[in-house]
């Protein structure tokens, strides 16, 4: 299939309106992931108590309580005795201030990010079901459906559940459009065109997480705006993958559907002044059929080859199931866990969030020539190794000013203490954004990779595997960094070790840089040989 491909169509008129559509799907994908950054943003409010005495007795009626300055957690303790409540700046300006998310409640708003990513795990095998069994325009479409239905029940959501919920659902249908798109687009293209396609989307992803911002802000009075916005875009999008999709080259091959992709093919060369020879595409499936028609003496020689190569193989794809899978998994820790450490970076969320989004374009645009240029290893393993030393920073950093900062106190020079965590911190922050560049960028390269040295039949199930691993690794990061409370350095030295294991996995990986898809499990042993 690469072969015609490359000599008819390489990147034609169908197949840049299919990269161009796949692309801006991505800006919904960075819609979902964000959303819940401004929807379940911790709650602005002040307390309403009633002044006591130290026998705590009213000073003041009930009815006439005064506003009073005091610690949450005693301002907590007062609320749920019933002598303080909470006054709410504006009560429908996000989720946790609509539904009362306050105190010994404020965690469950936590677990709606976490049902997220939970979504998003479900959604990896969904898309590698649907795609592989169905087609992957039918799980891009399945995929918007659900996203799409998901955000109308987060706009009408009564509760907070109902939110998390939505939320859960909202995860399982961004993956299911998410990793497919990616597939379909490697398998749409000639091989010297996937670098491109396959990192469009991705830039497009961080263009839309940025400009994710500026809409929050516009629709800050009230958090149901915003979801509204996000469906509207979400319905759009949907509506134009069911119109203008379409169906994998690869796909039609792999499950005989060669009319149709004959007459698919043809539309492509058309638009490009080129016909297709009459039978080129029906002799792509001989190949497939040889061993049956040769006799039994081939289907004994394939089958006796087979035998003799079954431990070499079986060795090899447990070394790269292991190694991938590890991979995406490591990253996936590395990535959440450096940025849920940069929530420091300023009291305005709304900036916050711009300048964390944006911190990924660089690296993304790089990344397209970088690929093209220099080889998908070498760019996913030196991101790798770019990663783990700046996790290692982060780690003697934290440790550091941990002992200054103990240091400073016992000689009470709490002005220096001061001080020195504040450069202590921007320097933490500029690791982190540095670390957060290099794992975007090693991303992308993943996901124009890993399709690479997948057999076709298994190519979006393989795919989804690796996402579901890697969604696993978003779900317990938090939980990693809260070892930070044992010791600051802890959760980098974690990442650290994470990052070199899949340094040592990736340097002996093979190269696939300009060549064909595998098509088969020998395919892909043949590829472990060559690179």
């Amino acid at each position: 299939m690469d072969n015609i491909l490359r000599e008819y169509c390489p990147f034609g008129y169908y197949q840049k309106r299919l990269t161009l559509l796949l692309s801006v799907a991505a800006i919904a994908t960075a819609r979902q992931v964000g959303m819940l950054v401004f929807v379940a943003a911790p709650a602005s409010y002040h307390w309403d108590c009633v002044a006591t005495n130290t026998h705590g007795a009213n000073l003041l009626p009930t009815s006439r309580g005064i506003n009073v300055t005091s610690p949450a957690t005693g301002s907590c303790q007062q609320f749920e005795i019933g002598k303080c409540s909470p006054i709410y700046d504006n009560r429908l300006a996000t989720a946790t201030a609509e539904f009362g998310l306050i105190c010994n409640k404020a965690t469950e708003s936590r677990f709606a990010q976490s049902l997220f990513f939970v979504g998003m795990l479900v959604g990896s095998w969904v898309a590698g079901y649907l795609s592989d069994g169905y087609g992957r325009r039918a799980a891009v479409l399945v995929g918007f459906l659900l996203s799409l239905a998901a955000s109308v029940a987060t706009t009408l959501a009564t509760s907070f559940w109902m939110l998390a919920v939505s939320r859960c659902l909202a995860g399982l249908g961004t993956m299911c459009y998410a990793v497919t798109a990616h597939v379909l687009l490697s398998e749409s293209v000639a091989p010297s065109y996937r670098a491109l396609s396959n990192t469009l989307p991705n830039l497009v992803f961080s263009i839309g997480l940025s400009s994710l911002a500026p809409i929050a802000y516009v629709f800050s009075d009230n958090w149901r705006n915003l979801v509204t916005f996000v469906t509207v875009e979400m319905a759009l999008l949907a509506l134009s993958s069911w119109m203008w999709t379409s169906e994998s080259p690869c796909w039609l091959l792999s499950n005989g559907k060669l009319e149709q992709l004959e007459a698919m093919i043809s539309r492509w060369t058309q638009k490009e002044g080129k016909n297709l020879p009459t039978g080129l595409v029906a002799s792509l499936s001989v190949s497939s059929d040889n061993q049956g028609e040769q006799g039994p003496q081939l289907k004994t020689s394939r089958a006796s080859e087979q035998i003799s190569l079954s431990p070499f193989l079986s060795r090899r794809l447990r070394f790269f199931s292991f190694s991938m899978m590890w991979t995406w998994f490591s990253l996936c820790v590395m990535y959440y866990g450096l940025s849920f450490h940069m929530k420091g970076l300023g009291s305005n969320k709304y900036v916050s969030f711009f300048l964390l989004s944006v911190a990924e374009l660089p690296a993304l645009i790089l990344v397209i020539w970088a690929l093209k240029c220099v080889g998908r290893k070498p760019c996913i393993f030196l991101c790798l190794v770019m990663t783990t030393v700046f996790c290692s920073m982060s780690a003697v950093i934290a440790s550091q000013s941990s002992a200054t900062s103990k240091g400073k106190v016992m000689e009470e020079a709490s002005q220096a203490a001061s001080s020195h965590q504040n450069v202590a911190a921007n320097l933490q922050l500029a690791v982190s954004i540095c670390g957060k560049f290099s794992t975007a960028a090693a991303f992308s390269c993943l996901y124009t990779y890993t399709p690479e040295v997948l057999p076709t039949p298994t190519r979006t199930s393989g795919l989804g595997v690796c996402v579901l691993i890697s969604r696993i690794g978003a779900i317990i990061s938090p939980f990693i960094l809260a070892l930070g409370d044992t010791h600051p350095s802890l959760p980098y030295i974690i990442f650290t070790a994470g990052g070199a294991i899949s340094c040592m996995g990736m340097y002996h990986m093979p190269e696939t840089w300009n060549k064909d898809l595998p098509e088969s499990l020998h395919d892909v042993h043949h590829l472990f040989r060559s690179g």
